[in-house]
């Protein structure tokens, strides 16, 4: 078993790519959408654009945006490629 250290106060969505080499997590945290690499456990980029807890996260079935969707009544698209 391997642990991600995603996120101090609490996860509260996760996400895997289709291909299987990505997971993306929400957060309470400084309100933090995180994406990690699933071979290295590395963090591969962090997104805070949002004001309040991230409670949501999807994937596109073409492995290509992000969806994150916050208490603070935003859904935000993020590029998983940029």
């Amino acid at each position: 078993m391997r642990s991600l250290d995603a996120h101090s106060d609490g996860v509260t969505s996760i996400a895997i790519s289709p291909d299987g080499k990505r997971i993306v997590t929400g957060g309470i945290s400084t309100p933090t959408m995180k994406v990690w690499d699933l071979r290295t456990f590395l963090m591969l980029k962090g997104e805070s654009g949002h004001t309040q807890p991230v409670e949501t996260v999807a994937i596109s079935s073409d492995g290509r945006l992000i969806a994150s969707g916050s208490d603070d009544g935003t859904i935000k698209l993020w590029d998983l490629h940029t």
